[in-house]
């Protein structure tokens, strides 16, 4: 993850060569430092106007403080260790600057926190209920009001953090692929339930299966890509009313296929290659893996966007907050069937 020690040592050797700055970064908080030593200073400060930064510094005094009001290794808060803060602080310093990057490292940070939460509920045993994805979604909520309290941006390599972003021009997030190249072999009980759930919507059996079926699952819950574009062909067809059997599916599918791909063969879209019979546990079990693959996909993207610093936090934070928002929606459109 992004290290910003450097930052956070210029910003409170700043301080102590002036301690009036301190009221340009007044939106920077104790938990925004990573530095033993800067955080014990920036908690010193914030007691309020503290003696130990007045002129001239008593560095002896200011240590004697930082020991009686931590815990830290006498070694950390050493006279010198002060001293060497003030000594290398820049010559023509900005701390509104610093204090900046330092909110937006920490909120990096916490962004990228939520993604590792995600994958953790993204491996969690099917029989274990997951958490809400609204409760990430309003962290990021409130991470991204902390932000747009960071004070101005001071100088042109900041300006662009402050621009709104307008989310429709963002690039499209590209789904995880799904074929099974280079990986693991696919579930066996995943693909009789995928199996089973397709017959059951081809052939409406039981009777009435198609409708319910086709109002809760998406083509993308089908974690064979065949699957997908064969039950997208199923459900344009049920939504038009239009009589779904073997043969309307399979044209239907031929005429998708530069944009979905290839379906399954009409050979295994007859009646007799379906002999099972639909459980509602190959419900549970598809919807149950979707929402596992949705997870991974979201924390892949939340992850990644938290640690690429290229791209401004405003971007970012809109970019994540698409991705909590599709998971969800997913969460949302299983719950029925959970």
């Amino acid at each position: 993850m992004i290290n910003a020690e450097y930052v956070e040592k210029a910003l409170l050797g700043t301080l102590l060569n002036d301690p009036t700055r301190r009221t340009d970064v007044p939106w920077v908080q104790v938990a925004d430092f990573t530095n033993p030593l800067c955080r014990a200073l920036w908690a010193h400060l914030e007691k309020g106007a503290p003696p130990h930064f007045t002129h001239p510094i008593d560095y002896v005094d200011l240590s004697d403080a930082l020991r009686a009001e931590t815990d830290l290794h006498p070694r950390l808060t050493a006279p010198s260790q002060i001293a060497a803060l003030q000594v290398h602080a820049p010559a023509h310093p900005h701390a509104a600057a610093y204090g900046r990057i330092l909110v937006e490292v920490a909120i990096r940070k916490q962004i990228l926190a939520i993604g590792l939460k995600l994958v953790s509920e993204a491996e969690r045993p099917p029989q274990q209920q997951r958490a809400s994805p609204s409760a990430a979604i309003e962290a990021l909520k409130e991470l991204t009001n902390q932000w747009q309290h960071a004070g101005p941006p001071h100088s042109s390599s900041l300006t662009g953090l402050a621009r709104p972003v307008n989310e429709s021009r963002l690039p499209k997030l590209e789904a995880a692929p799904t074929d099974n190249s280079g990986t693991e072999p696919p579930d066996r009980d995943l693909a009789a339930a995928e199996t089973a759930i397709l017959g059951s919507a081809l052939h409406d059996s039981p009777k009435g299966s198609r409708a319910r079926l086709v109002a809760l699952i998406d083509p993308c819950d089908f974690s064979d890509p065949r699957a997908v574009a064969t039950f997208h062909a199923i459900r344009q067809l049920a939504h038009r009313g239009e009589h779904v059997d073997e043969i309307t599916v399979f044209w239907q599918q031929t005429r998708n296929k530069s944009d979905w791909g290839p379906g399954l063969q009409l050979a295994q879209l007859t009646r007799d290659r379906f002999t099972g019979q639909l459980n509602p546990r190959d419900i549970q079990t598809v919807t149950d893996a979707a929402e596992r693959r949705a997870l991974a996909r979201a924390s892949l993207t939340v992850t990644s966007e938290a640690q690429n610093i290229t791209t401004d936090l405003g971007t970012t934070t809109a970019r994540v907050s698409r991705s909590l928002n599709e998971v969800a929606k997913v969460s949302r459109r299983l719950t029925p069937a959970h």
